[in-house]
């Protein structure tokens, strides 16, 4: 008979539990979850279940009597969970401004790459964090009206079947360990840095990646109006804040560098890198965009 057991996770101060019919069931939520915060004796948002039965495992992921997934894809469903818990962090959360975007430290500075999903940031990250950067997130930030840290939402790297390709032909990492779907697969960012920091850092710089196969490297500083409309884009509880955060998001825009960086493949960012950060923080001046 299997044992329940049961896990209570969160991030930004808003919590999940998660019932596991098994030790299986329990081993994916610990892939999917191991870096988020837990606690004990804090109300929860939302109660859900992983079920996996059978000798050829079929997996579903309840809310009470919703079915949120089923089937016999285990990345799947870890990517529905992960999106669950994303939602119920930041839905009514007035804690602090959530922008989608992947984040990693470099030397204690905080790097943003804000974007929409498909835009290349996860594949970006993940390089990043290959070449030595910590990592913090490929998904979601929190930053609190009082400062500018960066909270992140730590996960596996989530890479989509387009890149999955591209990574693997220049990191080499433990196909054993990574959670495959026909849609893509997720990649425990140990993997690629087992010297990884719980951090927080300060954030430094805001870096828009745009990947367009075949382009040439291209570093643009951004102008502070261009830089508070992109990163309305990508600004995911503005709903909570009292006109919709927008001052806010200019003021951010307004003392932090923003730059762009369009480039054609992660070959050619290694050509400068580890001087990368370190030039487009304050080394270079490229023509503002107008």
């Amino acid at each position: 008979m299997n044992e329940q057991e049961s896990r209570t996770i969160g991030f930004c101060d808003q919590f999940v539990t998660i019932n596991c019919n098994g030790p299986e069931a329990a081993l994916l939520v610990d892939f999917v979850c191991s870096d988020l915060p837990t606690t004990t004796d804090t109300p929860v948002r939302a109660v859900y279940d992983v079920v996996i039965v059978g000798n050829k495992p079929m997996m579903s992921l309840w809310q009470g009597e919703k079915k949120l997934y089923f089937g016999d894809c285990s990345y799947a469903l870890a990517y529905t969970l992960i999106n669950e818990i994303i939602f119920q962090s930041i839905a009514d959360n007035t804690a602090g401004h959530a922008i989608h975007a992947a984040a990693i430290a470099y030397h204690g500075n905080g790097v943003l790459l804000p974007g929409k999903s498909s835009c290349g940031k996860s594949t970006l990250v993940a390089w990043l964090t290959a070449m030595g950067c910590n990592y913090l997130t490929d998904e979601l930030v929190v930053i609190a009206e009082e400062d500018t840290h960066i909270q992140p939402l730590t996960r596996p790297i989530s890479i989509k079947t387009g890149s999955a390709a591209i990574l693997s032909s220049l990191l080499s990492f433990d196909q054993k360990k990574v959670l495959t779907g026909t849609d893509g697969f997720m990649l425990p960012h140990r993997l690629l840095n087992e010297n990884f920091l719980t951090a927080s850092p300060p954030l430094s710089l805001i870096l828009f990646p745009q990947f367009i196969a075949g382009a040439r490297l291209e570093i643009t500083r951004l102008t502070s109006g261009i830089a508070c409309s992109r990163l309305m884009e990508c600004y995911v509880n503005a709903r909570n804040f009292r006109g919709h955060g927008i001052s806010w998001l200019a003021e951010l825009s307004r003392k932090t560098p923003v730059y762009q960086v369009r480039y054609g493949s992660l070959k050619t960012l290694e050509s400068i890198f580890p001087e990368f950060f370190s030039e487009i923080m304050g080394k270079i001046t490229e023509k503002e965009e107008v």
